[in-house]
């Protein structure tokens, strides 16, 4: 693929001159448009650099930062506070208007000057080239009116003017003593227990905090404020110095309409007004939003340069911003949804939310919540991609590029990763002449991995199989997420799962605990319904992922199930195991078979039998490769595998797939053998008791997907028939 052409920056440079001084000579102070105003802002920070009287925090200014402080030229803002919150009200004040629509102008053409200049939205010579920029698009043909500039029209709001002085405070709660009592009683106990989500929690949280550190919140007022900041706000790396300034400014610049507002006025105007902290606790009692979970947005930081252009540009459909300091990844539905679960077992495995310091994906075996081992990261994540029978160019290129990926959509975060994500691959094919990679083909692998992770998940988790079914009737392949790609797998699987409602009680029972833990009667019943043979499209997708969480709950092989005896001498001894499979839906089956024959009592007799079986299922891989099962079909096996079991079984049977002749699975093979003519014995090193269970899962996956489960079909591939 060709690298991409680079701009003209010489030359964006100067048209971004000649078009700051033509702004600068038609906008003046009070009367300026929307490119005007930023030619001010950027103006303004190269005079008080000039003059050497710049506010520190001028550096940390973005264009949309610059645009606002233009606004307000020659005045200048108190503190970075002030700044950022006056910023944030205003910009909220134009939404919905044509000024607004002009603002949503400005932020594509920085962003979309970012990405094709390949420099950070907010580097310096990139914000001169934005000049000429914003007005080659039209941004300095408006003029905004005097009573929209940020110094009439917030003159008398709360985020500039702080809460009235003369506000009257609520009454004392009913009952307030004794609830100030219990509260206080909480303050001081010595248990160390994060918050519930709650402003009061999240208080007493925050007073319990300061008493650690040597301030007494239960008889200064004035640490209020900071200690509800410190619970609901504060990163873990913040200074406890800095809590105090930094929670004034949080608490200005909530926005008008948040819930939250008359809970920090009240400490606010108490604490001014020299009340007691029980006496202001008593009035924060009677408050409805004291007690009720407190909104998401009002527990951000908010109140600083640089975060207003990165969240309308997520708004307006850009995936990142790139900054001086970082870049900045908008979160999706589903990938908040994915947190959401990860924190719903940070809570199951250990008893509690997690700490703002504690990680969210942990060490699953350590007792307490310990980051994962990025070495078994990495070996999970190749695990994992193997599972998918990805091709080993990929999983090399993953490997030695700190885990890089294609997104579902193919693209990369941005031109760097993808030059170095080209490169690695480019050094694996040089290593290896004559490996052939179909990127469409390995893009197609990773969303089917992609899918069986989600399905897997929703069959985990209730609050993500909730999100799936809310987000899937609408997905479409405009925006490829986990929800489309669920949708698309559950579409493929319909036949199979709907049979399994209709032909397994038990399965259609399983259906219904999974449907009832998800949603309500109606689910319940339409699954119901289903096992009789009647969907409606208004439910199928539900219903479908139902029966599928049903039937992967019932994937592994419950040692307390019915025992299935086998001739090990029969001819037919791995049809009947896939017959198992097949029916029971228990891979689990072909490794409980060689357990038991690794633990009999005379080892020579196991030994041969374990020899006997692995050869039988070497015959029918084998047959399978001279009588041309496609790479497709066995692609397609594994996909099912993956989709039904999961990875566990998918991956050893991507491995056993060399056998049969698949061109990647000697590719796989070979790089995790370090030869390329790998034997059997090469193959019983490599996956240990899964090699005979490997291939049956194999033939499972087959007759599943090219046999239309039907086990004459593996019949046609016997040894020696």
């Amino acid at each position: 693929m060709p690298e991409p052409s680079q701009p003209d920056i010489a030359a964006a440079r100067k048209d971004g001159e000649a078009a700051l001084s033509r702004l600068l000579r038609f906008n003046e102070p009070g009367r300026l448009s929307l490119a005007g105003a930023y030619a001010q802002g950027y103006g303004a920070l190269g005079m008080a650099q000039i003059d050497d009287d710049a506010p520190d925090w001028y550096d940390q200014l973005d264009p949309l930062d610059a645009l606002v402080l233009g606004t307000a030229f020659p005045q200048r803002f108190a503190d970075i506070y002030e700044f950022a919150n006056t910023r944030d009200r205003w910009l909220d004040l134009l939404r919905g208007t044509v000024h607004g629509k002009g603002i949503e102008a400005f932020v594509r053409t920085a962003v979309r000057a970012s990405e094709q200049f390949g420099r950070p939205v907010d580097d310096g010579e990139l914000m001169l080239i934005i000049a000429g920029l914003v007005e080659d698009a039209r941004l300095d043909q408006r003029k905004l009116p005097r009573e929209l500039l940020p110094g009439v029209a917030l003159a008398s709001s709360r985020a500039v003017t702080g809460p009235s002085e003369r506000a009257a405070l609520p009454p004392p709660a009913d009952n307030a003593a004794e609830r100030v009592e219990r509260f206080l009683a909480s303050v001081t106990s010595e248990l160390d227990v994060p918050h519930d989500g709650t402003a009061a929690d999240a208080l007493r949280q925050g007073m319990s905090v300061l008493g650690r550190a040597g301030i007494n919140a239960t008889t200064e007022a004035a640490a209020l404020l900071p200690a509800l900041y410190l619970a609901l706000v504060a990163q873990p790396d913040e200074l406890l110095a800095d809590a105090g300034e930094r929670a004034e400014a949080w608490a200005q610049g909530l926005d008008d309409d948040s819930p939250l507002v008359p809970v920090v006025d009240t400490i606010r105007n108490g604490a001014a007004r020299q009340l007691s902290t029980p006496d202001i606790l008593a009035r924060l009692h009677s408050l409805p939003a004291f007690t009720a979970d407190v909104r998401a947005q009002d527990r951000r930081w908010h109140s600083s340069p640089g975060l207003a252009l990165p969240a309308l540009a997520f708004e307006l459909g850009f995936g990142q911003v790139s900054t001086r300091e970082h870049t900045v990844v908008k979160l999706g539905e589903g990938a908040a949804a994915t947190l959401r679960t990860q924190r719903e077992r940070f809570e199951e495995k250990f008893g509690r939310p997690p700490a703002p310091d504690e990680p969210i994906f942990f060490d699953p075996a350590a007792d307490e919540p310990t980051p994962i081992d990025p070495l078994t990261a990495e070996n999970s994540s190749v695990a994992w991609l193997e599972a998918l029978d990805m091709s080993p160019a990929w999983i090399y290129a993953t490997q030695h590029t700190d885990g890089l990926l294609p997104g579902l959509d193919g693209n990369f975060r941005n031109d760097s990763d993808r030059r170095e994500w080209h490169d690695a691959i480019t050094r694996y094919l040089s290593t290896h002449p004559g490996t052939v990679v179909d990127p469409n083909e390995q893009l197609r692998k990773l969303r089917i991995g992609a899918a069986i992770s989600a399905l897997h998940t929703a069959a985990g988790s209730p609050s993500y199989a909730a999100s799936l079914l809310d987000r899937m009737p609408q997905a479409t392949a405009t925006q490829i997420d986990d929800a489309y790609l669920a949708r698309t797998v559950l579409d493929s699987m319909a036949t199979d799962l709907l049979d399994r409602l209709t032909q397994s009680p038990s399965a259609a029972a399983t259906a219904k605990e999974f449907a009832r833990a998800w949603a309500d009667a109606d689910l319940t019943a339409a699954v119901d319904a289903a096992a009789t043979g009647v969907v409606t499209p208004e439910t199928r997708l539900a219903v479908l992922l139902a029966a599928f969480a049903a039937t992967s709950s019932s994937g592994n092989h419950d040692p307390g199930g019915d025992a299935v005896d086998f001739n090990l001498e029969a001819t037919d001894l791995c049809e009947q195991l896939t017959a198992a499979i097949l029916d029971r839906r228990t891979p689990g089956i072909a490794r409980d078979l060689i357990e038991s024959l690794v633990k009999l009592d005379d080892p020579d007799e196991g030994g041969r039998l374990i020899a006997h079986v692995i050869a039988q299922g070497m015959g029918y891989l084998l047959a399978m490769r001279d009588l041309d099962v496609t790479p497709q079909q066995l692609d397609g096996a594994v996909t099912w595998l993956g989709t039904t079991f999961g990875a566990g079984y998918a991956g050893p049977a991507a491995v056993v797939s060399s056998i049969a002749g698949h061109p990647e699975g000697r590719a796989i093979l070979a790089d995790r053998t370090g030869t390329d003519d790998p034997t059997v014995s090469d193959l019983s090193d490599l996956l240990g008791i899964d090699l005979f269970p490997a291939m049956i899962w194999l033939c499972a996956g087959l007759v599943a997907t090219a046999g239309n489960y039907d086990i004459g079909w593996l019949h046609a591939y016997r040894s020696g028939e």
